[in-house]
């Protein structure tokens, strides 16, 4: 755990209602990282992570490679040192009914961008 550190980063495009978080909690979990997915309010999906920095540029890879049937635009990201350490990844939720509303209005305008409105 000497070598580990932190990582933010800000996935943009079509990440919301398509099961993003889901697939990055379970690479995040193969890659043994430590931290948290949560979706935001504008439709980008931000997520801390902690560990090796081997396995985190793995999960950046996996990222920007759109996973799944999501579109990921762009993937903004820095390193720091690790904060208070993790136990474990977590996917965080508000209340089911908002989360799935808001993923779901999100999901909604990035369709409309892909086909220019």
């Amino acid at each position: 755990m000497g070598n580990e550190i932190e990582c933010e980063m800000e996935v943009k495009g079509r990440v919301q209602g398509v099961g993003f978080r889901f697939m990055t909690g379970k690479k995040c979990r193969d890659l043994k990282l430590r931290g948290w997915v949560s979706n935001q309010e504008g439709g980008d999906v931000l997520i801390l992570v902690q560990g090796e920095k081997s396995h985190i540029e793995s999960l950046i890879f996996y990222l920007k490679t759109s996973p799944g049937i999501s579109h990921v635009q762009e993937v903004d990201y820095s390193f720091r040192e690790c904060g208070n350490r993790f136990e474990d990844f977590k996917v965080l939720r508000e209340e089911f009914v908002k989360d799935q509303k808001v993923a779901f209005i999100n999901f909604g305008k990035s369709l409309g961008k892909k086909n220019g409105k």
